[in-house]
């Protein structure tokens, strides 16, 4: 199987795409010249949050949102990030950030090291915590686009500002090819 990313996470970007679609911000003949029949393909089904979706239509389909609604911002990415873990938090997916504070890190670092590899195939997530910084390191494919990069910075940037109680700050590098670091600091 190819790098993948789980419908739930593939949804929201289908979904605006077609809004601006159906807005008229982009036209059908703009869609054939920037995807592929697949990619268009996954834009007329239904998306099954549960099953696997290519990264690589996602990564085209972030990027024509970041072309047409981000004006090329990579600030898009981290706030389409943020709102996506907002989205999951308020359906209830992670009340076990609402516990006691003192143990915040321990909490984020369970889940983030369970939700990611949950979220994007052949991903290996480690939480661990220097000082007041915790840092979550990933190994990914290769073809990991540096769209998803961003946009899971401003998803753990959410879940960190639930889980510690206060703002955080997220900074995010690509030492390697295959590896994406994560710094998550309490402001």
């Amino acid at each position: 199987m190819a790098a993948s990313i789980k419908g739930s996470g593939f949804e929201s970007a289908v979904a605006d795409v077609r809004r601006l679609l159906a807005e008229g911000r982009i036209t059908r003949e703009e869609l054939a010249a920037r995807l592929d029949e697949e990619d268009r393909r996954h834009l007329e089904g239904t998306i099954m949050p549960s099953l696997w979706y290519p990264l690589s239509t996602y990564d085209r389909l972030i990027r024509l949102l970041l072309e047409k609604e981000g004006a090329g911002d990579p600030g898009y990415l981290l706030e389409r990030g943020r709102r996506a873990a907002e989205r999951l938090y308020k359906a209830g997916l992670y009340r076990q950030l609402d516990a006691t504070l003192e143990r915040w890190g321990e909490r984020f670092g369970v889940l983030m090291s369970s939700l990611g590899a949950a979220m994007f195939s052949d991903t290996r997530w480690q939480v661990g915590q220097v000082g007041e910084t915790h840092r979550v390191e990933v190994e990914v494919p290769a073809e990991f686009p540096e769209c998803a990069r961003l946009t899971s910075q401003g998803f753990i940037e959410y879940l960190g500002q639930r889980a510690s109680g206060s703002p955080v700050r997220v900074a995010s590098h690509r030492p390697l090819p295959t590896r994406v670091v994560y710094e998550v600091t309490r402001r």
